[in-house]
């Protein structure tokens, strides 16, 4: 959900997190998403998967975006 989201968003322990899968559990919203493609912490990202969930166009708008520069793979 989008709480998790945030957490894991604000989590300094994560730099050298390279891919993240949270699709098919429909929880994470278009806020939830901006929480990530803003995070300081996650940075490294090279994968992201976020299929299955309600991001709708303002979620793509802020992943492409945010800070996730080193994205290379991601799902919507």
């Amino acid at each position: 959900c989008d709480a998790g989201v945030g957490c894991l968003a604000d989590s300094r322990s994560l730099p050298n997190l390279t891919a993240l899968h949270l699709n098919d559990n429909g929880l994470i919203s278009a806020g939830g998403v901006k929480r990530l493609a803003e995070s300081p912490h996650l940075g490294g990202l090279r994968v992201l998967d976020v299929s299955a969930n309600d991001v709708g166009d303002a979620g793509v708008s802020a992943l492409v975006n945010g800070r996730l520069h080193r994205l290379h793979t991601l799902r919507v």
